[in-house]
């Protein structure tokens, strides 16, 4: 049997195909997301209730799937601040979020996953409870930060991200999240500050180079704050902090004595360190944190001694291998102190070999970074006696 030759598609046939493919494609669903201004008529409460909700609410847009707030000026809740029930996206574009001491900054429920970007979050008057209570659900703040509370963010069986440079209030004893579940924190490669120390002061050399988290700042007198240094003939000084490995080198381009004020003490403890003569300076090298000051003498063990300072009170020798878990995520310090510099962070359940301890601080070794844990989330395993 012969077919019948093939007819030419018309017109017609044109623009029915066209149709039956564009009502083909309107039935396929879209997954949307809107991006919801807060400028003009719009508020921020308008804003969130309209994105929780899918409807247009208070001159704001309406929400459509996984929403994006993008904040035009600074804010203030405008009426009462809806929980936060599905997926959100906040933009803050550095502007700052106003709260009352009466109010919690956001409030995730089940399903809800909030995401803080760019914005600060600022209580007008310190507020004692939490800024932020996370309860079945997910939260993630980058480059963002919390001012003037007690506690930053609460969690219940729930996810909390912080990554970026970040800043959030936080809880006694140097907890970062209160509650349970897991947490990440990712923050930014460190500053490579000992590069940028101005001519005519030291250079810093470290065995796995100054991308490696050490830090640097050269001092003036008043920021070396020790009698028996600025009268021994200041010369000039460099803080270093971070990541100090065994073998870092220092050296000012000026002949004298070099002194250390040593930051795992607190007080700092003072010692006279065993410099080498080179190239009209001075060299020496240091295993850990501190401040390192070129005084008025000659250069090796004949440097001029000063009156030593008080010794701080000695505490009991700890037995070698002394094995540590944190209960709690915490700041890792470069001293023991709440006003210590904060090198990084250790999650709740991290098990550490402690190096020393002074009154309720830790000293540990947390991926080549040593510094100081508070004891309050820290509870002793094995081999500390």
């Amino acid at each position: 049997m012969i077919s019948p030759p093939a007819r030419a598609l018309t017109r017609v046939d044109g623009v029915r195909i066209f149709v039956v493919l564009t009502l083909f494609i309107a039935a396929i669903p879209l997954v949307n997301a809107a991006d919801i201004r807060v400028a003009g008529d719009c508020g921020f409460s308008s804003a969130i209730k309209s994105a929780n909700e899918d409807k247009a609410r208070g001159g704001c847009k309406a929400g459509d799937g996984a929403d994006k707030i993008i904040l035009t000026r600074h804010v203030r809740p405008d009426g009462e601040l809806p929980s936060i029930k599905s997926r959100i996206v906040i933009h803050g574009n550095n502007f700052q979020y106003r709260i009352n001491k009466g109010d919690p900054a956001f409030e995730v429920k089940k399903g809800g996953a909030l995401t803080i970007i760019n914005l600060h979050m600022k209580y007008l008057t310190p507020r004692k409870r939490r800024a932020i209570r996370v309860t079945d659900g997910e939260l993630l703040i980058q480059d963002s930060r919390i001012s003037n509370c007690r506690i930053g963010v609460e969690q219940i069986r729930s996810h909390s991200t912080l990554l970026g440079d970040w800043d959030i209030c936080g809880l006694p004893d140097d907890q970062i999240i209160k509650g349970s579940h897991t947490a990440t924190y990712r923050t930014p490669p460190p500053p490579e500050t000992c590069r940028e120390l101005p001519p005519g002061s030291a250079t810093v050399t470290a065995p796995s180079g100054l991308g490696a988290g050490i830090q640097c700042r050269r001092l003036d007198a008043m920021g070396v704050g020790n009698a028996a240094v600025i009268d021994a003939g200041l010369v000039d000084a460099v803080d270093i902090w971070g990541t100090v490995e065994p073998g870092t080198q220092v050296c000012f381009p000026h002949l004298g004595a070099v002194m250390f004020l040593d930051a795992a003490t607190s007080p700092r403890s003072l010692s006279v360190l065993e410099s080498t003569a080179m190239d009209n300076g001075v060299c020496v090298s240091i295993a850990s944190a501190g401040t390192v000051a070129l005084v008025q003498g000659q250069p090796t063990r004949a440097a001029p001694q000063p009156e030593p300072e008080p010794e701080p009170e000695a505490m009991p020798e700890q037995p070698m291998g002394c094995t540590i878990i944190t209960t709690g995520h915490l700041f890792l310090r470069d001293s023991p102190s709440l006003s210590g510099e904060k090198l990084g962070h250790v999650l709740r359940g991290t098990q550490l070999t402690r190096l020393a301890r002074q009154g309720n601080w830790h000293q540990v070794n947390h991926h080549g970074q040593v510094g100081w844990l508070g004891g309050r989330y820290v509870d002793e395993v094995a081999g500390c006696g």
